[in-house]
């Protein structure tokens, strides 16, 4: 693959950003015209998700498996975690 086309791969928008304009280039356009003038904001988004994930990764959140609920809250924190991945793939545009 060109670095040109890795590029363009690592650039491209999720097509859920367009799901409710698939009908209409035009509006398309427009839609990914703001996203990419918005680089500011997501980049920092972006950066504040991927803190919050590292700290989830790390640890850093207390674990206490002598709680009897603790099953409850290790699904809570997974469910989190695949939330947070799951925003910050639909985020992954602005690094291209």
């Amino acid at each position: 693959m060109t670095k040109n086309n890795q590029s363009r791969r690592h650039s491209s928008l999720k097509t859920v950003w367009f799901n409710d304009v698939l009908n209409d280039p035009k509006a398309k356009e427009d839609l990914e015209k703001t996203l990419r003038n918005s680089v500011v904001a997501f980049s920092k988004l972006l950066d504040i998700l991927e803190d919050q994930k590292r700290t989830l990764n790390s640890g850093e959140v207390n674990e206490d498996y002598s709680d009897n609920s603790w099953a409850y809250k290790q699904a809570h924190k997974n469910g989190y975690r695949q939330h947070l991945q799951e925003t910050i793939d639909l985020l992954q545009f602005i690094k291209g």
